[in-house]
């Protein structure tokens, strides 16, 4: 199934490449954060996320990573002996939060770490979007409704609104085709990751000022048949949103 929407998204980004004017610019592609992107749930985070700016995508996320663990590691990495050049037109995809929720870190300090997270990487030049975490203090919140996105985002975005927030894993939680199991949704299963690696893709390529890319609506259509059967059309139509795919009126 994985395999298969790797096809059709290499398949629109070959057509993509063959309609539009070659970009000058080079650019670079980093993931860090928690599990969401690490790649023991999500094993094709970076492998999907390479195709939406056809660069190689270097992934620094780490399982259950916490927002103050996130901090010294973008301060290690920033160190002149450990530097990574980042390039002039970098963008980092951030997915992190759970992990300081679950662990009762207290949310000023969870909101103060962010702070300091994005405007260390934006006073660099360097692109930023952030993928937000539920307001849920225990697993069980998760699978309660409404679920909804922390404020403390909200935050983050007011104190630097360089930075994207993206709304991804308190809309994909909710439908049950794409958790892990049924009563798990802490993580997606490789349906859901593959989902919201596309999102992430997508909002990559919007932050850099390129268009979307857009699969063939029969293939869209196809995907859905045979990776999430038995989805709602009012979940399909949120699905669609957040990927950026046309909808039939979503």
């Amino acid at each position: 199934m994985v395999k298969w929407i790797h096809k059709f998204l290499a398949v629109s980004i070959l057509l993509f490449a063959i309609a539009s004017p070659a970009y000058a610019v080079s650019y670079s592609v980093y993931a860090m954060g928690d599990s969401w992107l690490a790649g023991t749930y999500n094993p094709n985070a970076t492998y999907d996320l390479d195709y939406y700016m056809t660069v190689p995508t270097g992934n620094y996320a780490l399982n259950s990573e916490k927002t103050e663990d996130l901090l010294w590691h973008i301060n290690y990495l920033s160190q002149p002996g450990q530097n990574i050049n980042f390039g002039s037109n970098a963008t980092i995809v951030i997915d992190i939060g759970l992990p300081d929720f679950f662990a009762g870190v207290p949310r000023a300090t969870t909101q103060a770490n962010l702070f300091q997270i994005v405007d260390k990487l934006t006073t660099r030049g360097i692109k930023v979007i952030l993928s937000g975490a539920p307001d849920a203090d225990v697993a069980g919140d998760l699978l309660l409704l409404p679920l909804e996105i922390d404020p403390l985002y909200a935050a983050v975005e007011a104190h630097n609104p360089a930075v994207t927030i993206l709304n991804i894993q308190s809309k994909f939680m909710k439908i049950p085709q794409l958790r892990y199991t049924t009563n798990d949704a802490v993580h997606l299963n490789l349906a859901g990751y593959s989902l919201f690696n596309k999102v992430l893709g997508q909002n990559i390529r919007i932050k850099n000022g390129l268009p979307p890319i857009d699969a063939p609506e029969a293939a869209v259509a196809a995907w859905f048949s045979l990776n999430v059967p038995g989805l709602s059309w009012a979940n399909e139509c949120i699905i669609r949103t957040l990927i950026i795919e046309p909808g039939n009126g979503c």
